[in-house]
């Protein structure tokens, strides 16, 4: 019920008009108070959906269950040779994936050529006798990724899978190939033949330095064969400071490794295609045995001047240069060495 004030109006200039005021709100709590119970009825609790429990898998029945590791060494080889070798051999082109440099397995038709020996026919200065060809077959598919299952069939199987004979077509395919491969798995590569050499200024050029750097690891080689014709005269000679010239790096890391200067000697082979390639422009008569002979000479004279080069004594002041270089026996007594440039206009490759 309103209830009804019978105060006296307050004395003013003017009066108010003569009846009781009437308050229409009576409440012991403030405003404040009012607020807050306003708000509280607008929240409304609602009950949390129970999360459903994620139940574990169920173990797979035995008779579904294949117990690799278990077999016989025996077996377990043949089923690595399977997955990771081909007789044929693996042939890797250059390929491009995603903007990157990559390789690939090479077609039934490029293997073809290949087994035909018909890929360089015109650097040879007459066609020689065909035997029997042999049919290519359909190159197999290799599974590297089973070396991925665990540690045991990754130690067992990354040995046959990189005993196979890898032919790269060019230098670019093989710096992608050893780039892909990295420093880790690039000592246990055995056997590798690089089927063209980079000629010209192009990119393919380029690539021919690079990889060999890339080769510094690949110390256990047993087999590194070059073939094809390449861009210098067709000297042996010529053909060895080419080599060098580009897989010096290789070379003397391999001589490092196997402490022998020349023992990358005993792993390079190279074919006769080199010594073909422009025959009419040379002074002697072709002879493959001999042509083997001067080549492997002349990449011996090469590595060995470079050894001493290293191994000389630093020059004193009083010294002069022609006595600079020495053979190296009193390495070992001197604090330090420093590389010796030797220059022999005779020697200049530039042609």
């Amino acid at each position: 019920m309103p209830q009804l004030s019978t105060s006296t109006p307050s004395s003013g200039r003017y009066s108010k008009r003569k009846r009781a005021q009437v308050n229409y709100y009576e409440s012991d709590s403030g405003p404040e108070e009012v607020s807050t119970k306003l708000d509280s009825q607008d929240e409304v609790e609602y009950p949390q959906a129970k999360k459903p429990k994620t139940k574990a898998p169920r173990p797979l029945p035995k008779r579904k269950v294949f117990r690799f590791l278990e077999l016989p060494a025996e077996i377990r080889n043949m089923i690595y040779g399977l997955c990771f070798t081909d007789p044929q051999g693996v042939f890797l082109i250059s390929n491009t994936v995603r903007y990157r440099r990559t390789v690939a397995r090479a077609p039934r038709s490029y293997v073809q050529n290949v087994l035909d020996d018909v890929s360089n026919e015109f650097a040879t200065p007459a066609p020689k006798p065909k035997a029997a060809s042999k049919i290519a077959e359909e190159p197999r598919t290799l599974i590297p990724s089973l070396l991925a299952v665990n540690k045991q069939i990754n130690k067992e199987g990354r040995d046959i899978l990189y005993n196979n004979h890898f032919h790269v077509h060019d230098p670019l395919t093989l710096h992608s190939f050893l780039v892909d491969v990295t420093h880790r798995a690039a000592p246990l590569l055995k056997t590798i033949t690089l089927r063209h050499w980079g000629g010209w200024r192009g990119m393919q050029k380029a690539y021919n330095h690079a990889c060999f750097t890339a080769l510094v690891y690949a110390t256990n080689l047993e087999k590194f064969k070059i073939n094809g014709p390449m861009n210098c005269k067709p000297e042996p000679v010529w053909v060895a400071r080419q080599i060098y010239r580009d897989g010096f790096s290789w070379l003397e890391a391999l001589g490092s490794a196997r402490g022998r200067f020349d023992a990358a000697l005993d792993v390079l082979e190279v074919s006769d295609r080199p010594s073909w390639n422009r025959w009419y422009l040379r002074n002697k008569a072709f002879d493959p045995v001999k042509d083997t002979e001067d080549l492997k000479q002349e990449l011996r004279r090469l590595l060995d001047m470079r050894t001493k080069s290293v191994k000389a004594k630093p020059r004193k002041k009083s010294e002069p240069a022609s006595t600079a270089v020495s053979s190296g026996d009193d390495l070992e007594d001197t604090p330090g060495y420093h590389d010796v440039v030797i220059i022999d206009d005779s020697d200049s490759d530039d042609y």
